[in-house]
């Protein structure tokens, strides 16, 4: 999905020119707001009990809302005209290395670190995306 994304941010810039990087920044801004967002509801969420996401439709949705993250990842570099192959590998690496991590420790982790990692990663990406913007 990134690869994909920088694809679609190439031809996208052609278009966008120099609004390109307030386009991207807005983009990484925007997806770090909806992680912080997430992170906040699922504390009112997490005392009312929620459907096991290792299956049915919840799982489908949560594969699809991880790819999209990922797709306006790559779009925002895209437009920046940055390179993909090393962003790609290491979203890649890290997503199998957090995928291993989790299905071995997932439980525990998920209660002492879970919305706290999501928080900082959300804040990272909003950080970024004020950098693309004011750089």
């Amino acid at each position: 999905m990134p690869i994909l994304g920088v694809i679609l941010g190439h031809r996208i810039s052609l278009w966008v020119g120099r609004i390109g990087p307030w386009i991207a920044g807005g983009l990484l801004i925007a997806i770090g707001v909806k992680m912080l967002r997430d992170t906040l509801n699922k504390r009112s969420a997490d005392s009312q009990g929620q459907p096991d996401p290792t299956r049915g439709w919840t799982l489908i949705l949560l594969s699809v809302a991880t790819s999209l993250d990922a797709l306006l990842v790559g779009l925002s570099l895209g437009i920046l005209g940055a390179g993909i192959l090393f962003p790609a590998v290491v979203i890649g690496i890290t997503a199998s290395i957090m995928t291993a991590i989790g299905m071995f420790l997932g439980t525990g982790i998920s209660r002492a670190f879970g919305r706290w990692a999501e928080a900082f990663g959300g804040v990272v990406l909003i950080v970024l995306g004020i950098w693309f913007v004011f750089r």
